[in-house]
């Protein structure tokens, strides 16, 4: 070959790809079946909108403080006091705008890291983290921000089987047939009164 490509093994990459990106979507959105869900389709869980009057970078700094303690409360007293969230996940469009210093006068942490400091100091479990995803930036109400507060003993999803590709064989005198096959769930809550949504209202 006068250039390094191979048709059959760009066609094997792209297929892998589409597997992959079909278990992201399936991660987040479930199948939209009935049967399976994702992080931001689960049912028989709360969604609070209060918690998010606006979007948080939208808040003031004094808004921001007060939100920590307020939604770390409400996802615990939604558990029946029975666990703390360690997870916290957010739009992407959030996510970046949170990486700003907190106060231009002692600018060595981003609201982000105060946020998760804040959660921390409030009762969150040491291993708090905030997450992000751009299936959230539009996965509430009206195409409007949505957030999610669990614990990740909580969360399952299972790949019983990967992706697999099986070899080539013929079909007819010239083609060549390749089957792959893979087997996986969608995102089950063990506890749905421990996984609180919050939804933008602005």
């Amino acid at each position: 070959n006068r250039i390094g490509f191979d048709i059959i093994e760009q066609k094997e990459k792209s297929r892998a790809k589409n597997w992959q990106l079909g278990i992201q979507d399936v991660l987040f959105n479930g199948l939209g079946d009935g049967r399976t869900f994702g992080l931001n389709t689960q049912t028989g869980v709360t969604t609070n909108v209060t918690l998010l009057p606006a979007a948080i970078e939208s808040m003031t700094t004094t808004q921001i403080r007060n939100f920590a303690g307020a939604a770390l409360a409400t996802a615990f007293a939604n558990s029946n006091y029975t666990v703390m969230p360690n997870r916290w996940l957010m739009p992407t469009r959030t996510y970046l705008a949170l990486g700003v210093p907190f106060d231009t006068q002692f600018a060595y942490k981003t609201v982000r890291e105060v946020l998760e400091d804040a959660f921390k100091q409030a009762g969150a479990p040491s291993d708090f983290k905030i997450v992000h995803s751009l299936y959230n930036n539009n996965a509430g109400a009206g195409g409007k921000g949505l957030h999610a507060f669990y614990n990740t003993e909580d969360v399952v999803m299972y790949i019983p089987k990967d992706y697999t590709p099986h070899p080539l064989y013929a079909q007819g005198a010239l083609d060549m047939i390749s089957d792959a096959e893979g087997q996986f769930t969608g995102v089950w809550v063990k506890r749905p009164g421990a996984f609180l949504y919050a939804a933008e209202q602005a």
